[in-house]
């Protein structure tokens, strides 16, 4: 049997590093539970029974105890808007200032200690895990080596080096798996509240106290602490979420890819432009430069991409603009073979299955929490439940962060009237039309640090006209903006996007906007 998938390859690497791990040991059965583990992989949501798919989940769904080849990417984070990644900007700006600072104040003790408190992730299931050694900590003397090597950077020197994605861009020896690792144990505390966030959100319970596996940065007090998290057991093995716009296949910013490209494709026209003696001529007559010389000629180094950077800064904005347009990996970049025009018409057959009613309303809420992450990912970030005591009656709804990524969504989040930097979600099993109390209840969400735009789902409108003049009378009187999708849109997204054509998910979401405004 042949298997040349990635994913085979993840197996193949993973089963003989647990063979290389016990190799001598003496336990007759060391190697029969060995297997068993290895081949034992487990999915966060099947192991949880959440019935939702990776297309419907904000957080990577990793395969226990394997790990997938994604990186957290600390540009991803940078570049972002959207509240959950801003605070964990500010967490990653703040100790690589800490960090710059020691050094420059030359106080390498200091400094030493700050790099010296991370671990390799054993949690989150990312990255390529070095048998043996998951968890192992960077002790004083990498540490060392570490601020010794950034000290020598000219990045350093010259003021380029400003966030932690440019480390890996100009400091020798620092390469993706640092460069995640290092984003993973700053945002760790993070990253566990969104856990617990999202474990509520899925009525994941057993969550398991245990000492941190790595220390956690402390924002106030800039050092690191000790504590206990509260986190998901699965096969007894601690698991941390991760958003998965958070991260990439390899991470944004590469000194070699800015290299081979930008920076040759530059140095090329330079030559041409100076005539100088890298121009060779063809029979044609036309004078060239062809890579291989430029590379020979300027040799590839973090200090060399650090100076050029320096002297062209408008180099570097260009890839770095290039990048910030990728956006996050796909789901079928995730969940291998995973068919999203396929799965769309799974989903409309799914809605069509959900009779209206009070009975029914979980599996409504559950589908439809999905189903908003499916349609409006990364625009519609970190899904929350939000809980009310209403006349003794526990009401649980949905709020969003607002990643503003995409036309429509970052029009609602810049514009004055809107200002939405949450996006809340009612779900409506109804028998019945949604009516002023339902808008009433929308409208007493907004709020100036929130926005004031949101969105009702329910089953059907039978007076549109009605239902309209609702809407334009809460935009006239200056409470906000509230669309409702019903069914029938619900399925014209998923229909757009079963025919491959998702484009058309954002022209209906701003068709039923635009209604309110014109």
């Amino acid at each position: 049997m042949r298997c040349d998938s990635p994913r085979c390859s993840q197996v193949v690497h993973r089963f003989w590093g647990e063979l290389v791990s016990i190799r001598d040991r003496s336990e007759s059965d060391t190697l029969t539970l060995k297997l068993l583990w290895v081949f034992g992989m487990t999915k966060v949501s099947k192991f949880f029974g959440l019935g939702l798919s990776q297309a419907e989940l904000d957080f990577v769904d990793v395969d226990v105890p394997f790990d997938i080849q994604l990186y957290i990417d600390p540009y991803a984070i940078e570049i972002s808007s959207e509240p959950l990644a801003v605070d964990c900007n500010e967490f990653l700006r703040t100790f690589f200032t800490e960090v710059l600072e020691s050094i420059r104040d030359r106080d390498d003790d200091r400094a030493a200690f700050l790099m010296s408190n991370f671990r390799e992730p054993a949690d989150t299931f990312l990255g390529v895990a070095k048998q043996g050694r998951a968890g192992r900590g960077v002790g004083q003397k990498q540490a060392k080596q570490l601020i010794a090597t950034m000290k020598r950077s000219k990045a350093g020197a010259t003021g380029l080096l400003e966030h932690l994605s440019d480390a890996a861009m100009f400091v020798e020896h620092i390469g993706r798996d640092k460069i995640s690792d290092l984003t993973t144990n700053i945002i760790r505390s993070i990253l566990v509240e969104y856990t617990q966030s999202q474990c509520e959100l899925h009525g994941i319970e057993d969550l398991v106290t245990r000492p941190a596996s790595s220390p956690l940065w402390n924002q106030e007090k800039r050092t690191w602490k000790s504590g206990n998290v509260l986190l998901p057991l699965v096969k007894d093995r601690h698991v941390l979420l991760v958003p998965k716009h958070f991260v990439r296949q390899d991470i944004s910013l590469a000194a070699r890819e800015f290299y081979d490209k930008n920076v040759t494709e530059f140095l090329q026209a330079e030559h041409l432009r100076a005539n100088s003696s890298l121009v060779h001529v063809l029979k044609s007559g036309d004078p060239v430069v062809t890579k291989k010389s430029v590379r020979d000629e300027h040799k590839f180094s973090k200090d060399f991409i650090a100076d050029i950077s320096k002297e062209h800064p408008s180099l570097l904005r260009a890839y770095k603009d290039a990048k910030r347009a990728i956006g996050p990996p796909k789901t079928g970049d995730i969940d291998e073979g995973f068919l999203e025009t396929t799965y769309a018409t799974n989903l409309i057959n799914t809605l069509n299955e959900i009779p209206p009613g009070r009975e029914h309303a979980n599996s409504y809420h559950r589908f439809m929490k999905g189903v908003m992450t499916f349609l409006f990912h990364p625009s519609m970030t970190n899904p929350q439940l939000e809980k009310e005591v209403n006349k003794g009656r526990k009401r649980i709804d949905l709020l969003y962060d607002n990643a503003g990524d995409g036309l429509f969504f970052d029009r609602i989040l810049r514009w004055s009237q809107t200002d939405a930097i949450n996006i809340p979600v009612e779900c409506k099993n109804y028998n019945k039309e949604v009516g002023n109390p339902e808008f009433d209840q929308m409208v007493g969400r907004f709020s100036p640090k929130r926005g004031r735009f949101g969105i009702i789902a329910c089953r059907n409108v039978d007076k549109e006209a009605a239902l309209l003049e609702r809407q334009r009378d809460i935009v006239n009187d200056g409470h906000g903006f509230i669309i409702v999708l019903a069914d029938n849109q619900i399925v014209s997204m998923l229909e757009a996007i079963s025919e491959n054509k998702r484009a058309r998910v954002m022209g209906i979401l701003e068709g039923q906007f635009n209604k309110l405004i014109t």
